[in-house]
C-alpha cells in the first residue's frame, strides 16, 4: 500500500487518529487513563521531504535484537522522518535502530505525538503534542537509559552515529 501526494503535516495530523487492531471492535473509550505499556500495534511510513513524493510503509516495531533498521527498496530519495502510528506513545525496545540508521522517528498515539531524536550526542524523546503520564515517563526514561549506550560515538552535532 502506498500513500500518494501527502505532506508531512497532513500525516502528523492524521497520526492523531486512533490505531485499530485487527479483530473485534474495541470497547468505547472511558474517562480512566490507559495503563502505560510498550506498543503492540503500528502503522509506520517513510515520510518524504518532497510533498509530491510517496510515503512508503515500513516495519519498525518487529525489528529483532540482531536486525538493523533498513528502508524498503521503494523508499523516497530524501526522507523527512519515519512516522509510526501506534497504540502506545512509549518507544519500543528497538526503536533506537531507526536513529542509528540516520532517521528521525516520530510516534503518535491517542492524539499525542513524540519524537525520538539525537541532540548533542544524547538520545532524547520530545513530546510535540500532548504530554506523557507519569508511568509513561518512567517507561520512556527506562528506554532512553537502555538505548543511549548505542550512541556513545555520536558526532557533536548530534545528527547520526559515526559509522
Amino acid at each position: 500500500m502506498r500513500v500518494r501526494n501527502i505532506s508531512l503535516t497532513a500525516v502528523l495530523l492524521a497520526a492523531a487518529l486512533p490505531v485499530a487492531a485487527a479483530g473485534p471492535a474495541a470497547p468505547a473509550a472511558s474517562a480512566a487513563p490507559k495503563p502505560a505499556h510498550a506498543p503492540s500495534v503500528e502503522a509506520c511510513f517513510v515520510m518524504p521531504v518532497d510533498d509530491a513524493a510517496e510515503a512508503v510503509p515500513v516495519q519498525v516495531l518487529n525489528l529483532g535484537d540482531a536486525a538493523s533498521f533498513v528502508l524498503p527498496p521503494d523508499a523516497p530519495a530524501k526522507i523527512a522522518a519515519i512516522l509510526c502510528k501506534r497504540d502506545s506513545i512509549v518507544p519500543a525496545r528497538n526503536d533506537y535502530k531507526v536513529l542509528a540508521a540516520g532517521y528521525l522517528l516520530s510516534i503518535s498515539a491517542d492524539a499525542r505525538i513524540g519524537a525520538l531524536e539525537i541532540q548533542g550526542g544524547l538520545l532524547r524523546y520530545r513530546m510535540i503534542r500532548g504530554e506523557l503520564s507519569k508511568p509513561e515517563g518512567s517507561l520512556v526514561a527506562g528506554f532512553l537509559k537502555q538505548a543511549q549506550p548505542h550512541f556513545v560515538d555520536t558526532d557533536p552535532a548530534g545528527s547520526a552515529p559515526k559509522k
